[in-house]
């Protein structure tokens, strides 16, 4: 048994362990070609693409979650339209293929046909790029972007943009990079889309690491070792997602309501339908860390993940609750803003990676009060909040990973005596809720073969008279 565990050990180890990239095969020497990304309030990056003969241009919302391009058809029926629309028959390129789809979940209900047209980025043109012409039923958001420009895996047959651009020679690599500035920043360089490579001119030479892709699911999605907040860990094991096309930092349901309470009962915020915190000093609040293949950190300051909301002068936490229970996070722009992010695709999915480098301190945000937002902009914030869930990472196999809260029984029975009877016992193992009777009979089955394990995290909350005990998951004891 042990020998076993040892060798599956070895190829988790393996097979989640960070890969370093040589940098100089993505570097300046290449050709390159850097996109200017515009930034909307934080809460959108657009870059403007031309589509047709002579071009349409359009400002096109970047998406991670998505691969197809689309814009609104100027005939569009009950549509919502944008600013630009795309009127087919002023195109000489353009050709229709007349098959219906249904565009990304957060419009739902809005049609569109596939359509082939020439589309250039950049003075980058490629011929016959398949896009998405919306005809009808477009609840449009009102945004200041036309369309959306996807850059996930293919969804269709059809070669996404960033494999067309690759496959017809006008970049070298299949693969973009994004700095994202912060909108509150004036000082900061402009967002910026590279096409084909990397530009050294955004991060720390030498801080890159790489890490592969989940199963086959065609997002883009890495393993999650674990969640902190002031280094307590909350989560435990899945998977997160990248996507530009989020404002927010998506959790799910337990992981969420787990940071509210630390948020609530530490910092004094109030949980409504968004978190409320006193702005007067960020230095009291907590980082919040993801642990991402086997042992990098990355960190998320408080002024990261904070907005002020100028009506109120509370400041917003700019986290989610997802509706999903499955234990897979969303990283959109919030943390994007943080690194410098590569998306390498190449043309085996299994050798596709993403890969996290440390910005340079010229171009790192500026650490203020925080920023704001009016009482408007509250309904912009998590605007996409349809989730491309592609399937659940299972992690490790039956009796070897396994989520266990360790409590000897003589500390429980203390506690027992000296809390009020009435009082309310809450535990979190791992993320997960577990509530009495069901907690104790599972402690006493499993606590003769385990060391004592301290809680991470207990809370008293008088208020709602309850206990609340975070404890983490631990692997299990082989036998000898």
């Amino acid at each position: 048994m042990k020998i076993i565990l040892l060798l599956f050990i070895s190829v988790l180890s393996k097979l989640y362990l960070p890969i370093r990239s040589i940098e100089k095969q993505l570097g300046s020497e290449q050709n390159d070609t850097v996109v200017a990304v515009s930034n909307y309030q934080n809460i959108a990056y657009t870059v403007q693409v031309s589509i047709g003969t002579p071009g349409q241009i359009f400002e096109l919302l970047l998406d991670t979650a998505s691969s197809d391009i689309w814009v609104v058809d100027h005939a569009c029926l009950n549509c919502n339209k944008p600013l630009n629309v795309f009127y087919p028959s002023q195109s000489t390129t353009f050709s229709d293929k007349l098959n219906p789809i249904h565009i990304d979940p957060q419009f739902s209900g809005a049609e569109a046909l596939l359509s082939t047209d020439n589309v250039e980025i950049q003075e980058l043109t490629v011929t016959g790029q398949t896009f998405a012409l919306v005809v009808s039923d477009l609840a449009y958001q009102g945004a200041n972007w036309d369309g959306v420009l996807g850059l996930g895996f293919n969804n269709t047959s059809s070669s996404n943009l960033i494999q067309n651009l690759y496959n017809q020679g006008l970049i070298e690599q299949p693969l973009f990079s994004l700095y994202l500035n912060n909108d509150e920043d004036d000082d900061s360089p402009n967002s910026a889309l590279v096409l084909g490579g990397v530009d050294e001119e955004f991060y720390e030479s030498g801080t890159f690491t790489y890490f592969p892709l989940l199963g086959d699911q065609n997002i883009w999605s890495v393993y999650l070792s674990s969640v902190e907040v002031a280094s307590l860990p909350i989560s435990f094991g899945g998977e997160v997602l990248f996507d530009i096309g989020t404002s927010l930092i998506f959790a799910p349901e337990t992981d969420y309501h787990a940071i509210s309470e630390i948020f609530r009962l530490n910092y004094g915020c109030i949980e409504g339908d968004q978190v409320l915190c006193p702005c007067s000093d960020f230095s009291n609040y907590p980082n919040i860390t993801f642990k991402l293949g086997s042992s990098s950190s990355y960190s998320i300051p408080p002024e990261a993940y904070f907005t002020q909301n100028s009506t109120t002068g509370s400041c917003v936490l700019l986290l989610g609750q997802s509706s999903t229970s499955a234990p897979i996070w969303v990283l959109g722009t919030v943390f994007l803003r943080e690194y410098y992010t590569t998306f390498s695709m190449q043309t085996d999915y299994n050798a596709a990676q993403i890969g996290l480098a440390q910005l340079k301190v010229s171009h790192h945000r500026r650490h203020h009060s925080g920023g704001s937002t009016s009482s408007d902009d509250d309904d912009l914030l998590g605007l996409k909040i349809g989730l491309p869930i592609g399937g659940v990472i299972a992690i490790g196999a039956a009796g070897t990973v396994i989520c266990c809260c360790i409590l000897k029984r003589r500390k429980a029975k203390k506690a027992k005596e000296n809390k009020d009877n009435q009082q309310k016992l809450i535990i979190y193992v791992g993320g997960d809720v577990q509530r009495p009777p069901e907690v104790p009979s599972f402690i006493e089955s499993v606590d003769e073969h385990y060391q004592e394990v301290k809680p991470i995290v207990v809370v008293n909350d008088p208020d709602k008279n309850t206990q609340t005990v975070f404890y983490p998951y631990l692997p299990p004891v082989a036998d000898s």
